[in-house]
């Protein structure tokens, strides 16, 4: 926003007054923790693949049948797949989430930085909790040992939960 006089910049700030406000006092001693889960999606995908009974069952049927797969076949074994790793991506979310508990204020997703991405998030913590939520952290790496690799950056200042809209 470009502003043309001095009475303007008065009157655009004047009106975002409330915003800011609010956006302080909602970050106030607030720290952001920005937590990635990645799992190796092949792995995941063959583990799929050898525990969901109906998965193995077509798959083994495919495999008999040889080079007369259609490529439908294919896709629809590709698509189970699919669907079995996205609930089992939503399942580590909310694990991931309700394993930190009330020391959470607020939670912001992240874009995933590829597929293999479990989640990305962006999570408001208390300063005072800052070095609670680090701890469970090195405790929830342990727990998810082989399944999970979580990388987190943090304390940060609270960038994803300041949005707001000056026009």
């Amino acid at each position: 926003t470009i502003a043309k006089s001095k009475k303007e910049v008065q009157g655009l700030l004047e009106n975002v007054y409330p915003a800011f406000k609010q956006a302080f006092q909602k970050i106030d001693r607030k720290v952001e923790f920005d937590i990635e889960a990645r799992w190796e999606m092949e792995a995941v995908a063959k583990q799929i693949s050898e525990e969901n009974p109906e998965i193995r069952r077509l798959k083994e049927k495919l495999t008999a049948k040889g080079s007369q797969v259609s490529l439908q076949e294919k896709i629809a074994v590709g698509a189970m797949i699919a669907r079995e790793a996205q609930e089992r991506k939503d399942r580590y979310t909310r694990e991931i989430r309700e394993f930190f508990g009330p020391i959470i204020l607020e939670v912001s997703p992240l874009p995933p930085k590829g597929e293999d991405t479990v989640m990305h998030s962006a999570f408001l913590v208390s300063r005072n909790s800052s070095e609670t939520f680090e701890e469970k952290i090195r405790l929830l790496d342990k727990r998810f040992n082989e399944k999970l690799k979580l990388k987190y950056a943090g304390p940060l200042p609270p960038y994803c939960f300041t949005g707001i809209q000056v026009t």
